[in-house]
């Protein structure tokens, strides 16, 4: 079997290192999301009172509630764009 080429391992390289950057602050946000701001040092909770624990997915409830219609009509846009 022939070994990768000394090329070959470097375009494989800087691929998976631009990989890595453009992936990982998408990462950061959405486990940040799941964190209890207290966890994090903010004191007030403004619009989710009462949370414990170290994870909490309340705000995703929060961000659905306020934006649903919108999302749902945006859906439907890309449905109807389709068809």
């Amino acid at each position: 079997m022939k070994r990768p080429s000394l090329d070959f391992i470097l375009v494989y390289a800087i691929t998976l290192f631009l990989a890595v950057i453009v992936v990982l602050p998408v990462i950061v946000v959405v486990l940040g999301s799941c964190l209890n701001t207290s966890f994090l040092g903010i004191s007030s909770e403004q619009w989710v009172a009462g949370s414990s624990g170290l994870l909490t997915f309340k705000w995703y409830g929060y961000v659905w509630g306020l934006y649903r219609t919108s999302m749902a009509f945006s859906l439907e846009i890309a449905i109807l764009s389709v068809a």
